[in-house]
């Protein structure tokens, strides 16, 4: 996805956090208290290094190159899971 502003295209990177074991309960969650809606925002999220690195590396290659962007986006590596394992891995 990108988005446009000012004449300047915005490039949208994102890790979605499905590993069960990388979201801890927030204390209002902890204590059944308030809008359980609004427990999910609060949780403690940990995020291993190489998912991060791995999206992190593909931003650098893009830089501010629209083009190379939308191949990775097509190429699904835009918006990864942080089940990646290797730094070569192909997102599922």
């Amino acid at each position: 996805m990108t988005g446009k502003e000012d004449g300047h295209s915005i490039f949208w990177w994102g890790i979605n956090v499905a590993t069960a074991d990388s979201s801890r309960p927030g204390p209002l969650e902890l204590a059944k208290r308030g809008d359980p809606s609004r427990w999910p925002r609060d949780r403690h999220t940990m995020l291993r290094l190489v998912p991060l690195q791995y999206l992190l590396e593909r931003v650098l290659v893009v830089q501010k190159d629209r083009s190379s962007y939308l191949e990775l986006r097509n190429w699904k590596q835009a918006y990864i899971t942080d089940t990646v394992l290797n730094l070569d891995d192909k997102q599922q």
